[in-house]
């Protein structure tokens, strides 16, 4: 009869340990996916930032070869 109670309260401590380790991972997972999430919408708004400079890279490439291309041809007419 001492050992069934003893069972029992072994039992019921491990499971409320058991409890108590689930609760802490999935609170640690929901951490870890709000911070994915975090990072992914960051991602989201950071490539077309990225589209955008580069459009204004190569346009900005494009006006000055085409500065140079009209400064040669009016040396050239001159």
């Amino acid at each position: 009869s001492d050992k069934a109670v003893l069972l029992t309260e072994f039992e019921r401590a491990l499971n409320e340990r058991l409890e108590a380790i689930l609760l802490k991972a999935r609170q640690d997972i929901e951490l870890l996916q709000d911070a994915a999430n975090q990072q992914k919408m960051s991602v989201f708004k950071e490539v077309p930032a990225r589209a955008h400079q580069q459009q204004v890279d190569q346009i900005t490439e494009e006006v000055i070869e085409l500065a140079a291309e009209i400064t040669r041809r009016r040396n050239f007419v001159t």
